[in-house]
């Protein structure tokens, strides 16, 4: 009798796991999960920042690797390629060490060893490190232009190639050896080198 019920014991157990198993590998609920894969993108080059007259001044800053400009950006996912972003200045907000913080919004492109591109808008702040007139850093996060956004004004270009429908998002870092701008009538730029980073996810299948 003890055997008997000992043996209908353990098919009950064997059939509850294999009905567990049966779920966790059920092809419906694997679909349902989208792939997300791990994006790092490191570069260096150049930035510039050029002053904007208007009701409100603003500063747009450019940082750019690789192509006809010096450096490059080296990642997951794209091989050797090259990156450009641009940012808006907007409202400011004084640091400690006398200098300034500004909220910045922009875009911009990794392009892929293959030349297939990934588009990406990015929101942060572009910060003097120290005084004013000193090396600014830019620390912001930043969202893959998806086909979903198409109709939406603020992202309206998706990535090329196999890129084409990527998402995804995370973390982008900027540095700038120069300083902001000082004049706009005349108008000034400055130029200098420039560290890029990338860190953060994405879903191109």
């Amino acid at each position: 009798m003890k055997e008997s019920r000992c043996v209908r014991s353990l098919c009950a157990f064997v059939l509850m796991l294999g009905t567990g198993l049966a779920f966790v590998v059920t092809p419906g609920a694997v679909a349902e999960t989208p792939l997300v894969l791990d994006w790092r993108v490191i570069g260096t080059g150049i930035a510039s920042c050029v002053p904007s007259a208007g009701i409100i001044p603003t500063d747009i800053c450019t940082f750019e690797g690789g192509g006809p400009f010096p450096g490059g950006a080296l990642g997951t996912h794209i091989g050797r390629g090259t990156y450009v972003v641009n940012v808006t200045t907007g409202t400011n907000v004084p640091t400690i060490l006398g200098g300034n913080c500004f909220t910045a919004t922009g875009s911009g492109t990794v392009t892929a060893a293959s030349g297939d591109k990934i588009n990406f808008n990015t929101v942060g702040w572009l910060c003097e490190e120290g005084v004013p007139a000193s090396p600014l850093q830019y620390n912001g996060t930043y969202r893959i232009c998806s086909p979903p956004t198409l109709t939406s004004l603020t992202c309206p270009t998706p990535g090329t190639g196999r890129f084409s429908a990527a998402a995804g998002g995370g973390s982008l870092a900027a540095t700038l050896t120069s300083a902001l701008p000082t004049s706009i009538t005349p108008p000034s730029s400055t130029t200098g080198v420039s560290f890029f980073k990338i860190d953060g996810m994405i879903n191109f299948f």
